[in-house]
């Protein structure tokens, strides 16, 4: 049989009511929106021109970058072809 210890609580703790450490919130209305003071500026028109020479201007610029890097890679590729054709053309000094 298993044995328990008893707690003895005394009457003053026993008998003690909660209290609050803050006084309780009240409640608050919601808080309206208020309109805005202007109205929100007018869209703007897009200029058609105007986008189309950025858009074109961009498509001409990753072309030539693109050609550049394809150029470039080529040039490489080639290289490293000819250092394993024939090594020791690359090697020796003149």
């Amino acid at each position: 049989m298993a044995q328990f210890p008893i707690i003895l609580i005394p009457p003053e703790i026993r008998e003690a009511q909660p209290q609050l450490l803050s006084p309780p919130i009240k409640p608050q209305p919601p808080i309206k929106p208020t309109a805005p003071e202007s109205p929100p500026p007018e869209p703007q028109p897009v200029n058609v021109q105007k986008a189309l020479v950025i858009v074109l201007t961009g498509f001409i610029i990753s072309l030539i970058a693109l050609t550049w890097s394809a150029v470039v890679g080529g040039v490489a590729f080639l290289v490293s072809l000819a250092a394993i054709a024939q090594p020791d053309a690359m090697c020796k000094s003149s």
